[in-house]
């Protein structure tokens, strides 16, 4: 999550201290809801004040890292398996549709972070149009970088066209359809930088997504 704007202070008619509850053992498993609701709040705060421009937000959910890493919580309650484990099972069974329901969980948090910036008045606009969420993922097709999916949230006020889905090929072989780091050159241009690549090697993509700019 990253803000482009001129000025020193954004919104100081929004910035105030996040009321973040003190009677929630975030260290549990069973927290995870009311973590990630916490640390969106604080990340709002803190773009609100102008004490940083980039925020990064990581799930508890995560494989391989105790005691976070269950799903108890709803809406999957399924204390027994990680979040990693459901992602290899099957369309259509009981455990892939757990995944989903974490997966859609995740997304209604995010839902939640664009609507209170999106709440937020500011130069003609909200915090939400001069602000791009950007949500990556690491499942493509198996284990590997084929076929990811991306998601990005507001920036009409940085250029972005927002509303639409791009399907920037069908390949799904490795090596096949468009490099993702020209979603990454998107980002970078979105927030005024200049490059035209990301990253070193064969297969780094030039220039920014087609279409991803109005």
């Amino acid at each position: 999550m990253e803000r482009r704007i001129d000025g020193l202070l954004a919104a100081p008619l929004a910035c105030a201290k996040p009321s973040v509850p003190i009677n929630v053992d975030y260290s549990k498993d069973t927290s995870v809801p009311q973590t990630l609701r916490a640390m969106v709040d604080l990340a709002v705060a803190a773009l609100a004040c102008d004490q940083t421009r980039v925020v990064m937000m990581r799930s508890y959910a995560r494989e391989y890292h105790p005691p976070n890493f269950h799903c108890p919580w709803p809406p999957v309650n399924v204390p027994d398996w990680s979040f990693h484990e459901p992602s290899h099972n099957l369309e259509g069974s009981t455990n892939f549709g757990a995944f989903k329901a974490a997966k859609g969980f995740h997304y209604q948090v995010a839902g939640e972070l664009a609507n209170k910036l999106k709440a937020i008045p500011e130069l003609g606009g909200t915090m939400l149009d001069h602000t791009l969420i950007f949500i990556p993922s690491e499942i493509g097709r198996g284990h590997t970088p084929a076929g990811l999916q991306f998601l990005t949230i507001g920036g009409g006020g940085l250029g972005v066209k927002t509303g639409q889905h791009l399907q920037l090929g069908g390949n799904r072989d490795i090596g096949g359809g468009t490099p993702h780091q020209r979603m990454l050159v998107s980002l970078l241009h979105a927030l005024g930088l200049p490059d035209t690549t990301f990253g070193e090697g064969p297969g780094t993509g030039s220039g920014p997504l087609s279409g991803y700019f109005a």
